[in-house]
């Protein structure tokens, strides 16, 4: 049995159209099923594949997969009806539906499965699955190949910086993988990424200057929103960085001194580290303000399902007041950080010191050095909040 994609150039449409057929010929004799694609012209059907047509590729990666799929439903007849003639086998090639799961379907339930776990990058898998969608809507996963990656790449960059398109097809890579290691899968190509240089587009590095967080200290606010996101901000630069995640799993302070294991993430890769800092001066007040519960060292009056939605609160919050300080920088909780940490190295302050403090593993660092440690770490935060202010003083 010989099955093939076809045009029949005796079969017009009544519009002009052709429509594309599945030859099967066995024994001397050919017969054909319709396809549900059809092509503007015979000159858009070359070599079994369609051209120059717009959704060119999507119907291309489905009629192949519908070429396995009639492909797979004869070899799997029984031999009663291969040897009882080609009318009988498309009898029961007609009656055979084969469900095949589409790309879309599968990356789905990866993204529920994310939201419901709470990680954050289930946003980032969305986005990419949008714009995979918007260009192959429902793809058999069957059908991605090197060829159809290089496809969507292509469209993609005609319509995305570099760094976007980078992004999105790193996290279709990311959840194809996830179906390679699927042993309920039968994929037929285990790499179609390989070979593929995913654009990296420029790295950026967003850091506010003194001056840039000297405006925003000075701005008086009227808002909650602001007057929350405002405090953070302080809260966040006298912890070093901190990032959000562990500032609102704070335990209260003991003898003076904020202390935490970094929180795991999805891109967390460091030891455990145990961070202790001593409560400046400056955080002694916003303590104060929004003081805790008997579990937890900060109670920012809001309730919330996760601490991602209370994230995307003070970035909006953040965002605001940027703007009407005239800071041009998306001010976000994790720009704040990086800030945080280049000032720190800017002053001078070691490598070492900043990486414990950003809660990185310091390898190698003997228990007998960890108060050593604790000073240096207040240091460099009282080093960083009276540059600030010195500057500041100094206008």
């Amino acid at each position: 049995m010989v099955i093939k994609l076809c045009i029949r150039q005796n079969k017009q449409r009544t519009d002009g159209s052709y429509s594309l057929y599945f030859s099967f010929a066995n024994g001397g004799k050919t017969r054909y099923i319709a396809s549900s694609v059809a092509i503007p012209s015979v000159k858009n059907f070359k070599n079994g594949q369609i051209v120059g047509t717009p959704n060119a590729n999507y119907n291309n990666a489905k009629l192949n997969q519908q070429l396995i799929d009639y492909q797979k439903a004869y070899d799997n007849l029984p031999l009663h009806v291969k040897y009882a003639g080609l009318d009988a086998i498309l009898s029961a090639l007609r009656s055979t539906r084969v469900n095949t799961l589409s790309f879309r379907q599968y990356a789905q339930k990866i993204i529920d499965d994310y939201q419901t776990q709470g990680k954050g990058s289930w946003r980032v898998k969305e986005q990419a699955l949008k714009k995979f969608v918007e260009f192959y809507g429902e793809l058999p996963i069957e059908s991605i190949t090197k060829t159809a990656i290089i496809a969507l790449m292509e469209y993609l960059q005609r319509n995305l910086s570099e760094t976007s398109v980078g992004i999105c097809l790193r996290e279709i890579k990311s959840i194809y993988n996830m179906a390679v290691n699927d042993e309920k899968l039968a994929l037929n190509d285990k790499q179609p990424f390989k070979g593929i240089k995913i654009p990296k587009g420029k790295k950026r590095e967003i850091a506010l200057t003194v001056e840039n967080i000297q405006a925003i200290q000075a701005l008086p606010v009227n808002y909650k929103t602001e007057q929350v996101a405002k405090d953070i901000f302080g809260i966040i630069l006298c912890l070093g960085g901190i990032n959000m995640k562990d500032l609102l799993a704070l335990a209260p302070s003991q003898n003076g001194r904020v202390s935490y294991y970094r929180a795991k993430t999805d891109t967390t890769k460091d030891e455990d580290v145990k961070v202790s800092l001593a409560i400046q001066p400056e955080l002694a007040q916003l303590i104060a303000k929004y003081k805790g519960t008997e579990s937890r060292l900060f109670d920012f009056g809001y309730r919330y399902a996760n601490y991602l939605d209370f994230v995307r609160y003070i970035n909006k919050g953040l965002k605001k007041i940027a703007a009407k300080a005239g800071v041009n920088v998306t001010l976000t909780t994790s720009v704040i950080r990086h800030s945080w940490a280049t000032i720190a190295d800017e002053l001078g302050v070691s490598e070492n010191v900043i990486d414990y403090v950003l809660g990185h593993s310091v390898r190698g660092m003997a228990m007998k050095y960890i108060h050593r440690r604790y000073k240096a770490a207040d240091e460099a935060i009282r080093f960083v909040l009276d540059a600030i202010d010195e500057t500041s003083s100094s206008k």
